[in-house]
C-alpha cells in the first residue's frame, strides 16, 4: 500500500486558508522582514497588519474548534497562519538569552521600533491564545486520534569587537537573515502540508474572500515602500538645502583681513593760473 492510499481524505477550507488568504499572510511576513532592514520607521503599519491577520486566523480557529468543525490538518495550517507572525522574534529571544541580555547586543534595545501599550497587550493575548491552542493540539487532540489513515506535516567578515556600530550593523543583518529563514520555514510548513495531503478546493483565486486580504496586504506593502522612498528623497533634499544654506551663510560671513585702503577725499579740479 503506497502513501497516497493511506491518506485521510481532507476537504479543504478555502474560507480559512485559501490561496488568496495564504498569499496575503506571506506578503505581510516577507514585507515586514524587508522593510525592517531598510527603515524601521515604516514598520508599525506592517506590524499592525500582521496583528490583524493573526487575530482573524486565531478567532476563526477558536470558533471552529468549539464547533468541532475542523480536521486535524485544518487546525495545523490555520494555527501556523495565526502564530506565524510571532515566530520571527524567536531567534532574537534565543540570541538574547545566549548573550545574557547584554544591552550592547540586545536586538530589541538596539531597534528603533516602538509600539503602544494597547498593541503590546493585544499581541500578548494573541500569542497566549495561539500557544494554548498549540499545546492542546499537540498534547491532547492529536494523541487521542485513532484513525487508520494518516496526514503529514512539516516539522522542522572581520569584526571589531569593540565597535558598537559594527555590532548594531551585524545584528541588524542577522535579524534580517533570521527573518528570511523563518519566512521560508513557515511557507514550506504550510504549502508542503497541503501538497502532501493532496488538499483540494483551496486554489481558487477569483473570489472576494481570497482577493480582499491579498489586495489589503499588497496595498499596505506598496504604500510603505512608496512612503519610504518619498521620505528618503525628502531627507536628501533637506540635507542638500541645509548644505547650500550653510555655504551661502559662510560666504556672507567672510571678513577681509588686512589694512584698509586709506580714505581719499574728493577733490575739485582747478586750472593753474597762467
Amino acid at each position: 500500500m503506497d502513501q497516497s492510499s493511506s491518506l485521510c481524505p481532507t476537504i479543504g477550507r478555502p474560507d480559512m486558508y485559501g490561496l488568496g488568504i495564504r498569499i496575503a499572510f506571506y506578503i505581510q511576513w516577507l514585507a515586514a522582514v524587508i522593510i525592517e532592514y531598510f527603515d524601521e520607521d515604516d514598520l508599525p503599519d506592517l506590524r499592525f497588519l500582521g496583528a490583524l491577520f493573526s487575530a482573524a486566523a486565531t478567532t476563526s480557529l477558536v470558533v471552529q474548534i468549539s464547533r468541532d468543525d475542523l480536521e486535524p490538518m485544518d487546525i495545523y495550517i490555520t494555527l501556523l497562519l495565526g502564530i506565524g507572525v510571532f515566530f520571527f522574534a524567536m531567534p532574537l529571544h534565543v540570541w538574547r538569552a545566549v548573550t545574557r541580555c547584554n544591552p550592547n547586543l540586545d536586538p530589541f534595545q538596539l531597534s528603533r521600533e516602538q509600539h503602544g501599550l494597547i498593541y503590546q497587550v493585544s499581541t500578548f493575548i494573541l500569542l497566549a491564545t495561539n500557544a494554548s491552542v498549540g499545546t492542546w493540539y499537540y498534547t491532547s487532540y492529536l494523541p487521542d486520534l485513532n484513525r487508520s489513515c494518516h496526514q503529514y506535516a512539516f516539522v522542522f567578515g572581520k569584526t571589531d569587537l569593540e565597535d558598537k556600530r559594527t555590532h548594531i550593523r551585524l545584528l541588524h543583518e542577522a535579524r534580517t537573515l533570521s527573518g528570511f529563514a523563518v519566512f521560508g520555514v513557515l511557507v514550506a510548513a504550510i504549502e508542503l502540508s497541503i501538497k502532501w495531503n493532496k488538499i483540494k478546493g483551496i486554489s481558487d483565486f477569483t473570489t472576494v474572500g481570497q482577493l480582499l486580504p491579498f489586495f489589503l496586504s499588497a496595498g499596505i506593502f506598496i504604500r510603505v515602500v512608496i512612503l519610504h522612498h518619498v521620505r528618503k528623497e525628502a531627507n536628501a533634499s533637506d540635507t542638500s538645502s541645509d548644505s547650500n544654506r550653510r555655504n551661502r551663510r559662510g560666504m556672507e560671513d567672510v571678513e577681509i583681513i588686512g589694512e584698509q585702503w586709506p580714505h581719499v577725499p574728493a577733490q575739485t579740479y582747478r586750472p593753474r593760473p597762467g
